[in-house]
């Protein structure tokens, strides 16, 4: 309801049969493994508001098939969406300056991970996650990349 500035640790944690939830524009934070497990999670969008998604926060999410990341998020904690089995994309914003490990890793369907033209951070190219500051450093791969 109103007034919900942040989504606790564990909050909906193991919760299967969660299939979809509506989180309050005033939620700025997703705390540790606040979705972990919720396996039937088909669809999650995040508002505008949210700055930070705790590590783990989607961890093992398998009905996850896209996912959006707002501009308003600036920090994705480690393994935030890893073991999402059946995620097929995501697309980052520009506000996003800090990827967790593993943030993605074993998303085995993932096919294209896409960076806003915005982001001073990180970039993409053909759907690979590339860090814009450093060089090219691979972040993340995705699964049926052939370049």
């Amino acid at each position: 309801g109103t007034g919900v500035t942040s989504l606790g640790a564990q909050l909906f944690e193991h919760c299967i049969g969660l299939t979809g939830c509506t989180i309050p524009n005033t939620v700025t934070g997703i705390g540790e493994y606040a979705f972990h497990g919720c396996t039937g999670l088909a669809a999650l969008p995040l508002p505008d508001g949210v700055t930070s998604l705790g590590a783990g926060a989607f961890f093992r999410c398998i009905g996850l098939t896209n996912v959006t990341i707002p501009d308003s998020v600036a920090s994705l904690g480690d393994s935030a969406f890893a073991s999402c089995g059946n995620l097929t994309g995501a697309m980052i914003g520009a506000g996003v300056t800090s990827l967790g490990q593993d943030a993605f890793a074993r998303c085995a369907s993932l096919v294209a991970i896409t960076v806003s033209a915005s982001n001073s951070a990180y970039s993409s190219l053909n759907g690979v996650l590339l860090r814009a500051r450093q060089g090219i450093t691979f972040t993340a791969c995705v699964s049926d990349w052939d370049g």
